[in-house]
C-alpha cells in the first residue's frame, strides 16, 4: 500500500484538482492522509466531498502549525508500505503510483520527473534517463541526481527508511532537508524519466514565492547541513557544494533587488555570512558570478548593487524573469 500524504491550507482553488488525480489512479492499493492546517475556506468541505470517491480516505485536522508539521502527522498516521508526499497546489499523472510501485520492489528510493505548469502552460519538464543508481558509488552519482531531487514530492519512499521528519524550525528549505536525511539512510535509486508529477506556480501568494528577512538564514543552515551530510557520504569534497552558498547568496540579492527593496536589506544579507571562509573552495567558471562571488567576500554592498541592478535591466530587456 501506498500512503499519499497532502496536506492542505486554504486550497480550495486547487484541491479539486489534486484530489480527482488521485480517483484517477491506475494503481489502487492506496491509503490518501489529507491534513487540513487550520483552512479558513472551503478547503474542508471539499476534502469531505471525496469521502465517497477515495475508499481510503483518512482527514486529519490541526491548528495552523505549517507544512512540516503536518507532513509529520501525516507521516505519523500512514500505514503504508511506501510514502508518497502531494501537495494540494498539484496533482499527479494517472499513471504515477502505479509505475512507481514497479519500480522500487529492488530499489529504496524511486525518482520521477516534474512537469512545471504556470497558467496551464508548461515552462519545463525536468527528467532524467531511466536509470538505476547506487548513490554512494560516486559523488558525480548526487550531483546528477540534484537536478530534480531537492523537492518532496516527485518521490516513492520506503517508509521504514524515514528516520527523520520534517524539522518543524524550518519554514523554507526543510523539504530539502527531509530528502538529505532520507538519502543518507540509502543506496539504491531507481530513476525514472517519466514526468509523473504536475507542479503549479499558479500561487503567488506561497511562502516561497514572498521576501523574509530570514530566507538567507534558512538556507545557509540548509547548505550547511548538505556539506555535513556529502562529507559522512563521500567524505571528500569538490568544488561544487561550496558553489551552492554562492547561487544562494545570488538568488537573495538579486530578488532583493528586483523587489526594490531598501539598500539595508541588501547590506543585512551580506553580513549573514563569512564567504572569505571558503574563498579557497568555490570554482566558478561563469565570469559574472565570479565577480559577483568577489564583491562578496571583500562586501562591497554598493558595487553588488548596481551589478545586479544592471544584470536585472538586461534580463528586461532580453524578456527573461
Amino acid at each position: 500500500m501506498i500512503s499519499i500524504i497532502i496536506p492542505v491550507y486554504n486550497s480550495e482553488s486547487t484541491l479539486e484538482r489534486c484530489l480527482n488525480s488521485i480517483v484517477r489512479q491506475t494503481y489502487n492499493d492506496l491509503e490518501v492522509i489529507v491534513i487540513d492546517d487550520g483552512s479558513k475556506d472551503e478547503s474542508l468541505k471539499i476534502i469531505n466531498s471525496f469521502n465517497s470517491r477515495i475508499d481510503n480516505l483518512k482527514i486529519i485536522k490541526q491548528d495552523n502549525s505549517g507544512v512540516s508539521v503536518a507532513r509529520n502527522n501525516g507521516i505519523q498516521s500512514a500505514k503504508g508500505e511506501y510514502v508518497l508526499f502531494l501537495d494540494s497546489d498539484d496533482f499527479l499523472d494517472d499513471h504515477c503510483c502505479e509505475k512507481a510501485i514497479e519500480n522500487i520492489v529492488d530499489s529504496d528510493l524511486v525518482i520521477f520527473g516534474l512537469n512545471i505548469y504556470k497558467n496551464n502552460i508548461i515552462l519545463r519538464k525536468p527528467s532524467l534517463p531511466n536509470e538505476k543508481i547506487n548513490l554512494k558509488n560516486n559523488i558525480d552519482n548526487y550531483w546528477k541526481l540534484r537536478t530534480i531531487n531537492l523537492g518532496p514530492c516527485n518521490k516513492l519512499y520506503k517508509r521504514n527508511l524515514i528516520l527523520q521528519l520534517y524539522d518543524e524550525k524550518l519554514s523554507l528549505g526543510e523539504d530539502t532537508k527531509f530528502v538529505l536525511d532520507y538519502m543518507s539512510n540509502i543506496e539504491t535509486i531507481s530513476v525514472l524519466s517519466a514526468c509523473l508529477y504536475n507542479v503549479c506556480l499558479d500561487n503567488d501568494s506561497s511562502l516561497n514565492r514572498k521576501f523574509r528577512d530570514d530566507r538567507l538564514d534558512q538556507l545557509i543552515v540548509v547548505r550547511n547541513y548538505e556539506e555535513n551530510i556529502l562529507k559522512n557520504i563521500y567524505h571528500d569534497l569538490d568544488e561544487r557544494v561550496y558553489n551552492e552558498y554562492v547561487y544562494d547568496a545570488h538568488v537573495i540579492l538579486h530578488d532583493i533587488v528586483k523587489r526594490k527593496l531598501s539598500f539595508k536589506y541588501l547590506k543585512a544579507n551580506l553580513q549573514k555570512f563569512d564567504y572569505n571562509s571558503i574563498r579557497n573552495k568555490v570554482k566558478l567558471k561563469n565570469k559574472y558570478y565570479s565577480l559577483f562571488f568577489l564583491l562578496l567576500c571583500y562586501k562591497k554592498s554598493r558595487i553588488l548593487y548596481l551589478l545586479l541592478k544592471l544584470r536585472i535591466i538586461i534580463e528586461k530587456i532580453k524578456g527573461v524573469g
